[in-house]
C-alpha cells in the first residue's frame, strides 16, 4: 500500500472514529446528565465536522494542477512584489 493510499485510510479512519465517539459522549451525556461530557461530545462532533468536510471537498472537487491559468503569474505581479519585498 503507497503511503497516499495509507493516508486515505487514516483520514477517513480518524473522521469514522470522532463520528462514532460524538453519537456515544452523546448518549452517555444523554444517560448521566453531566456537563463535561456535553463538552467533549461538541469537541469530537466539531473535529468531526472539520475531518468529514475536508475529506468530503476532496473527493468533489478535481485536483489543481499547478500550470493552470489560474496559477499563472500575472505581469503585474512581479513589480508588486519588488516594491512590497
Amino acid at each position: 500500500m503507497s503511503a497516499k493510499n495509507r493516508f486515505q485510510v487514516f483520514m477517513n479512519s480518524v473522521a469514522a472514529v470522532l463520528a462514532l465517539a460524538t453519537v456515544a459522549l452523546g448518549e452517555l451525556y444523554l444517560y448521566t446528565g453531566i456537563g463535561v461530557w456535553l463538552t467533549v461530545t461538541i469537541s469530537c462532533g466539531t473535529a468531526c465536522y472539520h475531518f468529514s468536510m475536508r475529506l468530503l471537498v476532496g473527493y468533489l472537487v478535481p485536483p489543481v494542477k499547478g500550470k493552470a491559468k489560474w496559477f499563472r503569474p500575472k505581469k503585474w505581479e512581479a513589480p508588486l512584489y519588488r516594491f512590497c519585498g
